[in-house]
């Protein structure tokens, strides 16, 4: 019985399993960090579409494409951009496409607005004639 050697299992193998438990140990809360979903860009959706963070005045009729009409007690009727629209596309300049005394019917252009070399058409929300324009709007938006 000379030869014979006991060789306890857990004295040659416990660092490889204390060595793996501590890597799942780590992996496992990484793996979490790493899916979880990014909530920075949810932040920041929701304060520019809040409704806190919108001005919407009352007696004034707001059209689907982001117009608004002011019934004034002359007759008279004032148009504008929505504050929307204004907080979506930020600083914009405006080109009027009807001018003074053009008759201009609901759903025709009546401003484009730009930026950086894009875009977009401004529909009349009201078909009427227009008196005025807000002339420093060209110059200074």
């Amino acid at each position: 019985m000379d030869g014979f050697t006991f060789t306890d299992i857990f004295d040659t193998k416990g660092i490889e399993y204390l060595i793996i438990i501590g890597f799942l140990l780590l992996v496992i809360p990484f793996w979490i960090w790493l899916s979880s979903p990014v909530r920075i860009k949810s932040a920041v959706v929701r304060q520019v579409l809040s409704r806190n963070s919108l001005r919407i005045p009352r007696g004034i009729f707001f059209s689907g494409n982001h117009t608004w009409t002011y019934l004034e007690p002359s007759g008279m009727a004032r148009v504008g951009l929505d504050d929307l629209l204004l907080k979506l596309t930020g600083e914009v300049g405006i080109e009027y496409v009807a001018g003074p005394m053009a008759f201009v019917q609901r759903g025709e252009p009546l401003a484009r607005i730009g930026r950086e070399g894009k875009h977009l058409e401004i529909m009349s929300p009201v078909s009427g004639h227009v008196e005025l324009v807000h002339a420093s709007l060209c110059t200074d938006p």
